[in-house]
């Protein structure tokens, strides 16, 4: 079982008075109208940290849309760490009911799953 994760402090939950749009590991390539997540700070990212491991500075029920382009097979289950796990309950925590999210991956059988050494797991 993933262990409790610290709570963001009370500015970050602050509800914005227009919903956000997050591009969720962007790197250096955030979607334009989006705010840029990654876990490493570079041109294009706003807000840093660790997307499979920490709690997101957003409040609940904030986000209107959410975009994830070739991330989450970085993320992993192995180990005991719960990566994927804590994406998706931070994911689900922060989008408004109805909300959009679009998340791009590589198929389980692609040839350029396997031949990154930096993907953890397929889907």
């Amino acid at each position: 079982m993933a262990k409790a994760q610290k709570k963001p402090t009370p500015e970050a939950l602050k509800t914005p008075t227009v919903p956000i749009k997050l591009d969720i590991g962007c790197g250096g390539n955030k979607k334009p109208g989006f705010e840029g997540v990654d876990q490493y700070a570079m041109p294009g990212v706003d807000h840093v940290f660790k997307i499979g491991g920490e709690a997101w500075p957003f409040a609940d029920n904030s986000v209107d849309e959410a975009h994830s382009s070739h991330f989450l097979e970085h993320l992993t289950n192995l180990n005991g760490k719960w990566e994927r796990v804590h994406f998706f309950n931070e994911l689900h925590r922060v989008m408004i009911a109805g909300a959009k999210a679009t998340l791009i991956f590589p198929h389980w059988a692609s040839n350029r799953f396997y031949g990154d050494p930096t993907h953890c797991e397929p889907f």
